[in-house]
């Protein structure tokens, strides 16, 4: 069925816009096009302490955590007894929370730093502060942050874990396994979980943050301090970071995107994929679909593009952002 669509121009603006919002259709063999529906409706992820969360391709993983201040022995093994640390919720900043107050019967309270400051207020301490001036003053040192998890499905998804931001110097562990090492503070990353997962049964994340020293320009903040998510997929699918769109043609009489999409094949069968590439519009209008069937042997990606033409196109200004 088809029904009248009104008639304006489509903008270059609309087209940005629109290919955030929708890409590709579900990667999935065209024989079995229901699949992914039914793998929808039944794959969930369960958290002792917080029921049943709906699964989807990326769940906010932000709550239930456990977080220690200070290098702790032995914290990355699943059955180490983390009852008594901190309950949490990312994101997570040890350095701006308070410290505790100094004893006044010591008299450290009374003591002033060049006449202005105390030693110690708020998270600001001019002796604990390995970075001084470098990093504002505040603290840094190792936190540890851990996670019990289960996940439960019909089929065995692939599943990925992303940290959009975690300063600094993380090391991250499942069930005991070291997953990986990201030193830089300020670039999201991400880890396959599937190879270490325990499937219908507890899973035990564990994360050490390492921020010492002066290592910024001025404030950094420490731990995990951004949102963190886990992905579920199946094994046919668009891997993490594997859309990119470019305007290499950009005029007022027509401009044109090319949009690059990578698709994998993580099982071990040969799989038909059909791929569909749509530009929508702030309003909801979309241009001409782009489609292609792609056959995908077992392990195996590919790469496709897509390319679209923009009449009349509207292009950015201030009065028109």
């Amino acid at each position: 069925m088809t029904r009248k669509r009104r008639s304006r121009e489509f903008t270059r603006r609309e087209a940005l816009i629109g290919f955030g919002l929708a890409a590709a259709s579900p990667l999935i063999p065209e024989a079995n096009s229901s699949a992914q529906e039914q793998y929808a409706s039944t794959s969930e992820v369960v958290m002792p302490s917080n029921g049943v969360i709906p699964s989807g391709r990326d769940l906010p993983f932000d709550d239930h955590w456990r977080f220690r201040l200070g290098d702790v022995t032995g914290a990355e093994v699943p059955g180490f007894d983390d009852s008594h640390w901190r309950a949490l919720d990312l994101p997570h900043d040890w350095s701006i929370e308070d410290l505790t107050p100094p004893s006044e019967a010591s008299g450290e309270g009374t003591v002033w730093v060049g006449g202005n400051a105390p030693t110690r207020i708020g998270p600001f301490d001019v002796a604990l502060s390995a970075g001084q001036e470098a990093t504002g003053w505040v603290v840094g040192g190792t936190g540890w942050y851990r996670k019990r998890f289960t996940i439960t499905s019909r089929e065995a998804p692939e599943v990925e874990i992303r940290f959009d931001g975690v300063y600094m110097n993380s090391d991250v562990w499942l069930n005991g396994q070291h997953v990986g090492q990201h030193p830089y503070g300020y670039t999201p990353f991400a880890y396959d979980l599937t190879p270490y997962m325990n499937r219908n049964a507890e899973n035990v994340l564990a994360v050490r943050v390492r921020n010492e020293g002066r290592n910024s320009r001025w404030y950094s903040g420490s731990g995990i301090y951004r949102h963190v998510w886990l992905t579920l997929t199946g094994k046919v699918r668009l891997p993490l970071w594997g859309i990119n769109v470019t305007t290499p043609k950009v005029g007022t009489e027509v401009a044109s995107a090319q949009v690059q999409v990578r698709v994998e094949n993580r099982g071990q069968q040969s799989q038909s994929v059909g791929i569909k590439v749509r530009l929508i519009g702030a309003h909801g209008d979309a241009a001409p679909q782009w489609e292609k069937t792609e056959d995908l042997p077992p392990q195996g990606e590919s790469t496709l593009n897509a390319s679209f033409e923009i009449q009349s196109p509207q292009l950015w200004s201030p009065e028109s952002p």
